[in-house]
């Protein structure tokens, strides 16, 4: 295991020096062949674009709406099942997406807690109530000291 570990950090240490070498060959090859009163122009409008196109992707990345959602995972450890939650962040527009994964499942008849409560969960973000009370509902069945949170 520690090999492995030391090798693959050699490796990736190999490839940061291969890129580093490319990389500096590649700019002296164009300071070179670029004559050197035409370079300052070409990097000040490269450094522009990269800095324009930098801006364009951190304000899409804000204007999409993330949703922390509690996924749950049931595990059976010899004849113990115990419940796994963990917070995962999904943007708004994969919501109906992953609604329709889960729906699958559903339909394929398999009774499981944390998809009943995954579904609810998912229902009442997307101010489905009712659906999402019958899935709790269901969820109810199987766990019954599960208590429904209205907040």
């Amino acid at each position: 295991m520690l090999n492995n570990f030391v090798f693959y950090l050699k490796l990736a240490w190999f490839c940061f020096r291969l890129f580093s070498n490319l990389l500096t060959f590649l700019l002296v090859f164009l300071f070179k062949k670029i004559n050197q009163s035409r370079l300052a122009p070409i990097l000040i409008a490269l450094s522009i674009s990269l800095v324009w196109i930098l801006n364009f992707y951190l304000v899409s990345q804000r204007s999409t709406t993330e949703i922390n959602l509690i996924k749950i995972d049931s595990i059976s450890n010899l004849d113990k099942k115990s419940q796994i939650a963990q917070t995962v962040r999904v943007k708004e527009i994969n919501l109906a997406k992953k609604i329709e994964d889960y729906e699958k499942i559903n339909k394929k008849e398999i009774k499981n807690l944390g998809l009943y409560l995954n579904l609810a969960q998912l229902n009442k973000i997307v101010e489905n109530a009712d659906l999402a009370k019958e899935y709790f509902d269901k969820a109810q069945l199987i766990e019954p000291q599960i208590k429904y949170l209205e907040n």
